[in-house]
């Protein structure tokens, strides 16, 4: 037969089998190791795989078949169903930090949305990405400290508002000894 297709349309007139659809895009097998099915069974296969008890013990097993309920695509395993969520699909950080595994979402529309209703997110113009809120924290405190770095144009506003004083002094231990013997230094020195 010269293409698939035309081997496809033989065997579904001439025999009434068909090949898994899916297991000939993710199945890493000759073709002429693939199973056949009939149309009937193409469901059974798709959701519950092919076990020896199922397809006998001389035949290959194969897992129940992965979808993707966004694309309404579905993959030979898990595992390509995971790599597709992470190159077609937009994953939470900040959920998958916090412990909540494989939050993931359709596209950078439902993302934002998400990540208005859960987390806290950067309201300055720079943030935004065309339509979309994409720079989230998991706190408050978070978004605070990046509102400071990133834009501190509006810093005095914030720390007024929220009466908090801010000191970017010392990073160190070391630093915060040196700062305390030179202020006991001048002091002595006016007295």
């Amino acid at each position: 037969f010269p293409t698939i297709e035309a081997l496809q349309r033989h065997l579904e007139t001439e025999h009434g089998r068909q090949f898994c659809p899916t297991c000939l895009q993710g199945r890493k097998v000759f073709l002429f190791e693939q199973l056949l099915y009939q149309p009937n069974d193409l469901k059974r296969h798709h959701d519950d795989g092919d076990r020896a008890c199922t397809v006998g013990p001389s035949l290959p097993q194969s897992p129940p078949h992965a979808r993707c309920n966004f694309c309404k695509r579905s993959f030979y395993s898990e595992e390509d169903l995971l790599e597709h969520m992470h190159t077609k699909h937009q994953l939470c950080g900040i959920c998958e930090r916090q412990g909540r595994k494989g939050e993931f979402y359709q596209d950078y529309g439902y993302l934002s949305v998400h990540y208005e209703e859960e987390h806290y997110v950067c309201r300055h113009e720079n943030c935004r990405r065309e339509a979309y809120r994409l720079v989230a924290f998991a706190n408050e405190d978070d978004l605070w400290m990046h509102e400071i770095k990133e834009h501190s144009t509006k810093l005095s506003q914030k720390a007024s508002k929220r009466g908090t004083r801010l000191a970017m002094g010392a990073t160190s231990y070391r630093e915060v000894q040196a700062e305390a013997r030179e202020a006991r230094r001048n002091t002595q020195r006016t007295q």
